[in-house]
């Protein structure tokens, strides 16, 4: 092959990589979520425990948390949009 045909493989190759990348990417799917959302409403919280003997795990927690488009672009607007509630395992909480 020439290098002039290897180049514009590549060139092609990194083309359908981006295009592929801007219609499945993150904002994408973001996006998708975002348009499933109910317009207005309250934010509801269902939880549920589940306790199993898994050797080192034996506690599981299910979050089921519900939000609105309104509640959501709030969130974002101040800024606590994306940030982590629990880090496992929480360093805090051991003992020796």
């Amino acid at each position: 092959m020439h290098e002039g045909a290897i180049i514009v493989l590549v060139l092609i190759g990194a083309f359908a990589f981006w295009l592929f990348w801007v219609l499945t990417g993150p904002k994408r799917r973001e996006a998708k979520k975002f348009a499933k959302m109910p317009h207005e409403g309250p934010i509801s919280v269902n939880s549920k425990s589940e306790v199993r003997d898994w050797g080192k795990f034996r506690h599981r927690l299910y979050i089921d948390f519900k939000i609105s488009q309104a509640n959501y672009a709030l969130a974002s607007q101040m800024g606590v949009h994306g940030h982590q509630l629990f880090i496992y395992p929480d360093l805090c909480l051991r003992t020796r």
